[in-house]
């Protein structure tokens, strides 16, 4: 999983990370491929170590957009990381009339 991440992240698409469940998967699986180093990012609280650790800058928000990245702290900031989102999307490719 970490190389498909690593791989993923580096393309030009967006990335939209969620906590991904009481464990808080999404940071971690991120940070074993390597991707939060130097970014910035949101996650669940609890995981801010390991956001640090992993070189990253923990941001206690909604939702975080660090270049295509999109990050958000847990379900209830769904709202705001989808738009996010969709506004990374938008931009790496626009809709055509």
């Amino acid at each position: 999983m970490p190389d498909a991440s690593r791989s993923h992240g580096e393309r030009a698409e967006g990335v939209a990370e969620d906590r991904g469940g009481p464990g808080g998967e999404a940071p971690l699986v991120l940070a074993a491929a390597g991707t939060l180093n130097g970014r910035r990012t949101a996650a669940y609280p609890a995981l801010a170590p390991d956001v640090a650790s992993a070189g990253a800058e923990f941001v206690d928000s909604a939702a975080v957009v660090d270049g295509q990245m999109v990050s958000a702290r847990a379900w209830p900031d769904h709202p705001a990381w989808m738009r996010e989102f969709i506004q990374v999307l938008r931009s790496k490719a626009p809709a055509s009339a």
